[in-house]
């Protein structure tokens, strides 16, 4: 896979991890907050945040997945290349 692409993995681990406990926080913040259940424009704030905090994760997510697939198809091509010459390989040697 190599080193640049596991950091930046590992990166987009970290903000997932990150945005969900602050999405956890807010949340706690959020419920602890009386003056939140009839204010509209107090529960849109709270509301916008915690969307956000979801946007994050939703997105780092992807873009962890598309990084590991793009990896993966990369390695998996490699490997098919080398089974198909030492195919060959074993062909010639079995004909002679």
């Amino acid at each position: 896979m190599g080193w640049l692409p596991l950091l930046i993995v590992v990166v987009f681990f970290v903000l997932d991890q990150g945005a969900a406990m602050g999405a956890n926080i807010w949340l706690s913040v959020w419920s602890s907050d009386a003056s939140a259940f009839n204010a509209t424009s107090s529960r849109h704030m709270y509301l916008g945040v915690y969307a956000s905090f979801g946007i994050i994760q939703g997105n780092t997510y992807q873009h962890q997945l598309h990084l590991v697939a793009r990896s993966l198809v990369a390695r998996s091509l490699v490997a098919r290349s080398l089974v198909a010459r030492s195919l060959v390989a074993w062909l010639l040697v079995a004909r002679c």
